[in-house]
């Protein structure tokens, strides 16, 4: 394909000049069919005694399959990193073998978490938890489920929780989560999903504290008026 040529002949060229082994993907044209399919081809340098290159051997593979496959993946994982942004949620899933996670990328805005591994450990975003709700993470998603009847399903975990960003702003999450098992029924991961709520739960403070307000002047007009009927029958009795 001619999109691919100049990148195909700069690696070759780089392989030429170093003798160390050749690989890249192109498009290669099937006249029989008229479409271009993917291509991997892959060489090494056979050596003389004393080093030099005496000759090249290679092969080419079709691998166009594999490729539309793994574009087709790499589509539906884009959307739903792009569903997932537009609801503002982020999914995960702890291997706890490993105690590492593996994550959609709006976690890490929610977490303010700065990385680009694919995995990570999961203390990267437990060191985010408020000091003061740690426990009750903790409680909520350490506690394995045991002593599970036949045909039991794991009950679902549900937690409210702070987090505290490098800046200092704390943010609510609300995280949701299930246990996986094995064959053998041990739990092996958990999966979940995590949104900010710190938005209602903003709202659940002014709506407590105005309330509390309205209690307030509530009880302050009725002093005020116990005081003033008071006032009045002193005036009134000599």
């Amino acid at each position: 394909h001619p999109s691919d040529f100049e990148s195909c002949k700069k690696i070759w060229k780089k392989c030429i000049r170093t003798g160390d082994i050749c690989e890249f993907e192109f498009r290669f044209l099937h006249k029989a069919s008229g479409e271009y399919r993917w291509h991997l081809a892959r060489a090494q340098a056979l050596r003389e005694s004393h080093g030099k290159v005496k000759k090249w051997f290679g092969t080419f593979t079709d691998i166009h399959s594999q490729k539309l496959k793994a574009e087709e993946i790499t589509l539906l994982r884009d959307t739903l990193e792009l569903a997932q942004a537009a609801a503002g949620v982020g999914t995960w899933a702890v291997d706890l073998r490993s105690q590492t996670i593996t994550r959609s990328s709006y976690l890490d805005k929610l977490y303010k978490i700065d990385s680009t591994e694919a995995q990570v450990s999961t203390d990267t975003f437990q060191s985010r938890v408020h000091p003061d709700d740690w426990s009750l993470v903790n409680a909520a998603f350490n506690t394995i489920p045991t002593g599970l009847g036949q045909g039991e399903t794991d009950p679902e975990v549900r937690v409210e929780f702070r987090i505290v960003w490098p800046d200092g702003s704390i943010r609510w999450l609300s995280a949701i989560a299930s246990w996986q098992r094995d064959k053998d029924g041990n739990v092996t991961h958990r999966r979940g999903a995590t949104f900010d709520i710190t938005a209602i739960r903003e709202m659940e403070e002014a709506k407590r504290l105005l309330n509390i307000r309205e209690e307030a002047a509530r009880e302050s007009s009725r002093l005020k008026s116990e005081f003033l009927a008071a006032m009045s029958h002193e005036i009134r009795t000599p």
